[in-house]
């Protein structure tokens, strides 16, 4: 099973990274899948604010229709150039889920610095009150950073 997560997380960065679109707009992409594994490129995710546990992953638990779940993380710029954070979610399972499920963050359009504190960003899940008998669900994060020019 964890081969198997492995070699998923890996065509995902494979897949995200081939892709001219999504290339050419984000500068550097940071993957949170509820499983799988995890890149690290120009911008860290993590548990502290000392930056010593990595977030490899979210676990949201049991959630309830009609709930919100938060989660806090802390992100630092580990490039050498100022970056506006991103937000996105990609390969919902199941594919409807996106329909009922939102996460957002209290970080848009946030400018990370090179050297600055890391930032305490939180993240929160939203499930619809009715959810068409969602029983189970993942889907991964994108929490990237655009160059500033």
């Amino acid at each position: 099973m964890t081969k198997q997560l492995i070699v998923i997380g890996v065509i995902i960065v494979i897949v995200v990274f081939a892709s001219q679109t999504i290339v050419g707009q984000f500068s550097s992409l940071r993957l949170i899948g509820s499983t799988g594994t995890v890149t690290f490129i120009d911008v860290g995710v993590y548990w502290d604010a000392n930056c010593s546990s990595r977030v490899d992953s979210l676990d949201w638990g049991s959630v309830a229709p009609g709930s919100n779940v938060t989660k806090t993380v802390f992100i630092r710029n580990e490039g050498n150039e100022p970056s506006t954070l991103f937000l996105n979610t990609t390969h919902w399972n199941p594919s409807n889920a996106s329909d009922y499920i939102k996460l957002n963050w209290n970080c848009k359009e946030h400018i990370l610095y090179p050297q600055d504190p890391p930032t305490e960003v939180t993240l929160t899940l939203s499930i619809a009150p009715i959810t068409e008998e969602i029983k189970y669900f993942n889907f991964d994060i994108i929490i990237g950073v655009n160059k500033e020019p």
